[in-house]
């Protein structure tokens, strides 16, 4: 019997055992060096990606005193309206004109014609006070980016690997968190979401048992790295521990309590 532990001494991770099996039921020391194969440019692309490393300079962003338009695909209302106050007070404008002329300018069109629709048919909107015009606006954003807020993160959480590198789903994670709008949850909601939705159920198992000290995507994503090189991909059955490969001999057990694999 062959017998894996994982163990995690600091921020090092060592595989105990001299033989493993791999997939095809063969058998190869755990300290012979291999020659490591050149990785997929696709994998590599996804991991820079993740990592955030890219060859453009990032772009510096604006200053208070700059007018950011508003574009409801970019940014969330109140995060922009708060910016706009900044804007006023950075420029130290009070006169209520001014504001309102600044508001209207920092506006889609789309959205300046919509402005008209919040008031009833008697009322002047655009002469209305600028917070006026503001709580309306923001009332009217609340309540789409709540629907869409609440499909997206349903989505999210339903999210799977399916076959795809670790980077590639990391990366599809992180694409969807602009409409979830997760706040201060948001790197707790990636590691969540990544791990339950790995298709190994014996990495997604020792994670989840195992690693729940994990704080970042990042870590997450390096750990499972790390852990698929030893542990099988093959699937479990959800009602048993132990599953076998498909025409072969080779049973693996999980045992629980020593953190260990055994065939």
């Amino acid at each position: 019997m062959s017998v894996y532990s994982f163990s995690r001494e600091g921020s090092a991770f060592s595989v105990c055992g001299t033989t493993r099996p791999s997939i095809c039921g063969t058998t190869r020391s755990s300290s012979t060096a291999a020659e490591p194969l050149p990785e997929d440019p696709v994998i590599t692309k996804s991991r820079k990606q993740l990592y955030g490393i890219s060859a453009r300079k990032a772009q510096k962003p604006p200053e208070d005193s700059q007018l950011v338009l508003y574009d409801p695909e970019v940014i969330h209302f109140p995060q922009w309206r708060a910016r706009f106050h900044r804007l006023l007070q950075a420029r130290e404008i009070e006169d209520e004109d001014t504001k309102k002329s600044i508001l209207l300018k920092a506006l889609l069109p789309k959205t300046v014609d919509l402005i008209p629709t919040l008031f009833r048919r008697h009322e002047e909107p655009f002469e209305k006070d600028t917070d006026v015009i503001l709580d309306k606006l923001q009332n009217y954003y609340d309540k789409i980016e709540r629907k869409d807020r609440i499909k997206a993160r349903i989505h999210f959480f339903s999210s799977v690997q399916g076959g795809t590198h670790f980077y590639e789903f990391a990366n599809a994670l992180k694409a969807q968190l602009f409409n979830c709008d997760f706040g201060s949850f948001e790197e707790d909601a990636l590691v969540m979401a990544f791990v339950m939705g790995l298709d190994n159920p014996v990495l997604k198992k020792h994670l989840l048992e195992k690693e729940i000290w994990l704080t970042s995507l990042i870590e997450t994503v390096e750990l499972a790295v790390k852990f698929q090189e030893v542990l099988p991909s093959f699937p479990i059955p959800s009602s048993e521990s132990v599953c076998e490969i498909p025409n072969q001999s080779l049973y693996y057990g999980y045992n629980k309590s020593t953190n260990r694999l055994y065939e």
